[in-house]
């Protein structure tokens, strides 16, 4: 099944690009960030005529209106719960694993308006939900993809302590689903985010989905902001030849001449496509 993030960043200039790239990877389903949501049937006219029909619909998700998602007409996906403004859990139905799998579309709070300091303190009610949904799901089964824009990147610490979202970059060590400190239990997710830093990372060209060059001593430059984060026990579902941070759309260059993102055109994010088998 192929997955589709993008925070648009509320532009609605390039829904044709938006049709081009769905066809082009086959895309089951997609989640939009910061589209608006009475843009929605306009989003859906544009993506349906490529095919000549209704190929996709709109998932509602309660009143929750920060990543808006799309499907396929015959997957089985439905809403199951929410909480405030910034995540939302879907049931899919997997008819291979027999079982359902919650995914978790995510906008989280902006390092514009929130410091480091309250991003941290805010991740836990995240976490806590995500739980508490995975509990009324199926205890025993922790199968949960956490998909969107974190604001965060993945060496961050609300990204990687115990209390948020504890994500591994290491498989190996995910596998083990969960670790003591102090006594207390806490489960992994995998972040094979990790990947694409570097020159030699998955992304080649670029190193993120979120570009910033400021005139500062310390600078970064590229962002991972716009993350998956799987359960161990999906990890064997998760292709990696899959992940992929897109940077074209037919002939259309995502980026400038400079490297950077071409915000003009269109949004300051890169789109992230992955795929789970199941």
């Amino acid at each position: 099944m192929n997955f589709l993030f993008w925070n648009i960043h509320k532009k609605d200039s390039f829904y044709q690009s938006i049709g081009q790239m769905m066809q082009e990877y086959d895309i089951d389903i997609l989640m939009i960030a910061e589209l608006e949501d009475n843009e929605k049937e306009k989003f859906l006219s544009v993506i349906n005529a490529f095919y000549g029909i209704e190929k996709y619909v709109h998932i509602p998700g309660y009143n929750w209106k920060k990543v808006l998602v799309f499907a396929k007409k015959d997957i089985k996906i439905t809403s199951f719960d929410e909480s405030g403004t910034r995540i939302c859990a879907f049931k899919i139905y997997s008819d291979s694993l027999q079982k359902n799998i919650i995914l978790f579309p995510l906008h989280f709070y902006d390092k514009y308006s929130y410091s480091a300091e309250e991003q941290n303190e805010r991740i836990e009610k995240i976490k806590t939900f995500i739980e508490e949904v995975e509990n009324r799901n199926s205890p025993d089964e922790k199968m949960s993809i956490v998909c969107g824009d974190f604001n965060l990147n993945p060496f961050e610490t609300p990204m990687i302590k115990t209390k948020g979202m504890h994500a591994v970059m290491d498989r190996h060590i995910a596998e083990k689903e969960k670790r003591k400190v102090e006594k207390d239990e806490y489960y992994y997710f995998y972040n094979p985010m990790w990947g694409f830093y570097g020159d030699n990372g998955k992304g080649g060209k670029i190193c993120g989905t979120y570009y910033l060059n400021r005139s500062n001593h310390i600078e970064l430059f590229w962002h991972l902001l716009d993350q998956v984060i799987i359960r161990p026990k999906l990890i064997e579902y998760f292709d990696d030849n899959g992940l992929k941070i897109i940077t074209q759309i037919d002939k259309n260059l995502l980026l400038n001449d400079d490297g950077d993102i071409d915000r003009t055109k269109y949004s300051d994010h890169l789109p992230l496509k992955f795929c789970v088998n199941i």
